[in-house]
Formats: structure tokens, sequence, C-alpha cells
């Protein structure tokens, strides 16, 4: 078992995350548990990234299927982040450069009100909803259809609130994220009241379970592809870099 002090403790003023996973681009988790009575509109989404590596395809987060599901554009100089589904088109809005930290709140409540809040300032571009049923089960990490879109980033607490299905309705960005002394926007220990039928919390704190559900709803989701064994490989996928 891990120490948990490496990489988790409260600070004074934010909740420091030393550790993250890495996506090296053949490597995702899922797919989460699918089912119940939610919809593409009724999800919250939280997590901080730090893209690694261009994908011609798009660095998929989230995915459901072809072309359908959250992700990253990115050339070797800035990040554009995308809402991306067949049947409505993409939606693309904001430049955020590479090999920086970044925290993303989004959440969707209609077919074309996608909200997306940036190390908590709110993006103001035209965002519209990924055509995933995200009450239907997912892939992190990849589009879950070929590979193409696999993601090049690394990551780090990750929540996915299934508000369609209980979820908490009340939870917003600042519950994740909060600007410290230097006004840099920092982590923030979350309490959601309820996840949701679906929902999950991954803080990515035990390489021997790095699927493990925290938000205590036993979602737990399967790894495929991570080097989580060998501490001493080049290749090996918990990584002492994190937002904090």
């Amino acid at each position: 078992m891990s120490d948990p002090a490496n990489y988790w403790f409260q600070a004074t003023d934010s909740y420091f995350i030393g550790k993250s996973l890495r996506f090296r681009g053949n490597q995702h988790l899922g797919p989460t548990r699918g089912g119940g009575s939610g919809d593409r509109n009724g999800h919250t989404l939280s997590f901080w990234f730090k893209s690694q590596k261009n994908n011609p395809y798009g660095n998929y987060f989230f995915g459901k299927w072809r072309d359908q599901g959250w992700r990253i554009n990115n050339d070797p100089s800035n990040t554009v982040f995308q809402a991306i589904n067949t049947d409505r088109g993409e939606t693309a809005s904001g430049t955020y450069p590479a090999g920086q930290w970044f925290h993303v709140f989004l959440t969707t409540n209609t077919l074309n009100n996608g909200q997306v809040w940036i190390n908590g300032v709110q993006n103001n571009g035209t965002w519209k909803t990924p055509g995933n049923n995200f009450a239907d089960e997912f892939y992190i990490g990849w589009e879950g259809y070929s590979n193409e879109g696999r993601l090049h980033a690394l990551m780090a607490d990750v929540h996915f609130i299934d508000r369609a299905s209980g979820g908490s309705t009340s939870v917003t960005y600042s519950d994740f994220g909060e600007r410290n002394a230097a006004g840099v926007w920092v982590p923030k220990k979350a309490v959601v009241p309820d996840y949701g039928r679906n929902g999950f919390h991954l803080d990515f704190s035990d390489p021997t379970n790095i699927g493990a559900d925290r938000s205590g709803k036993g979602n737990n989701v399967s790894a495929n592809g991570f080097q989580l064994t060998n501490p001493s490989g080049s290749d090996y996928d918990w990584i002492n870099d994190g937002p904090s």
C-alpha cells in the first residue's frame, strides 16, 4: 500500500496533489458503469490535466464512440479544448499552453449549452454538448472506437457527477479549486453530497488499485495498458507531477 502522505494532504489554502496518472497514447480507463436514467445533458465533470504530446486526431479525455466526447487538440505551443460529436459538429474555444496544469470544470444542461470553466474562469465560447449519453458506459483517455484519439496527457483528481441519476446539482467550479495568496488557481478538496448512480471520483492515490472509486458509490473502473508495477522503469505511469 502506498503512503497517502506522499501525495495528498490538506494544506493551508489548497488540497495538495503531487501525483498523476500518465496516458501515453496506448492506455485507457473504463468502460465506466452504464445504465440508469441519465442522458447527455445531465452530467458534471471536474479534472486536472497537463498535455504531453500532440495527436492529430485529438486527445480524448472522455469518449463514448467515434468522434463523440470531450477532447483537446494541441499543436506544439497551444491546446484547444473541444466538445466533439458527429451530429452537431465540433465546437472549440480557447487556447491553453501545453506542458502546464489546467483544471477543467464542465457541466451540461441542454443540447446546446455546455458550460466550461478553465482554472476558475468561465470560457465564453459557444459550447455544444457532446453526442454522448453519459448514462451509458464511456472511456477515459480514449474515444472508444479505434486507436485514433488516444490521450497523451497527465490526469489527476477526476470527478464524474451523474446529475440525471441522483447526483448533486449544486456543485460548482469553486468546490474543486480556489485562488491561493498569489492568485494561482490551486486544487481544493471537494465535498460532493452525492455522485449519482454512475458517478465516481478517481484520485489515483494507489498504483495497485489505480481505478478505485473514492466517491462511495463503488463504481471502480478498469485500467488498461498502464505500467504500474515497476517504479524504476521509464514507462512507469504513476508520475511525480501534479497540479500542486
